[in-house]
């Protein structure tokens, strides 16, 4: 028979293992993939806010595009929840803003659950 420390130590140990496993996050692979892609089309640039998900997946988003130039500035945010099947793909939001890509500032982060995601940004690029 083991004495009664040696159970205490082995219950405490593989409390802190658990709790570790626990509070690691999610494995990369389960994200979903998200990007802020910007076109530019004739004076103008084409914001979307896209995300797809290989499992099912629910959270918030929000983007942000910022241009101040000797023409003017816009600051604007879109964002709200989203709710994606397995394999689905979302285009989240759509903005379009006078000027080139080269002229914006843009970011897109997604929150899911506990944890943030910080979207790349792709002009005139394919996802």
């Amino acid at each position: 028979m083991m004495p009664p420390l040696f159970f205490s130590l082995l219950g405490a140990t593989v409390l802190a293992v658990t709790g570790t496993v626990q509070l690691g996050g999610p494995d990369p692979e389960d994200m979903p993939r998200c990007v802020l892609r910007i076109e530019d089309r004739a004076g103008e640039a084409l914001v979307r806010s896209i995300i797809e998900a290989r499992d099912p997946v629910q959270g918030t988003y929000e983007a942000t595009v910022t241009k101040a130039n000797k023409t003017g500035a816009v600051d604007a945010s879109q964002g709200g929840a989203f709710s994606l099947g397995r394999g689905a793909r979302l285009v989240l939001g759509e903005m379009l803003v006078k000027g080139s890509a080269a002229e914006l500032d843009a970011t897109l982060a997604l929150r899911i659950g506990r944890h943030s995601v910080q979207c790349p940004v792709v002009v005139d690029g394919v996802f």
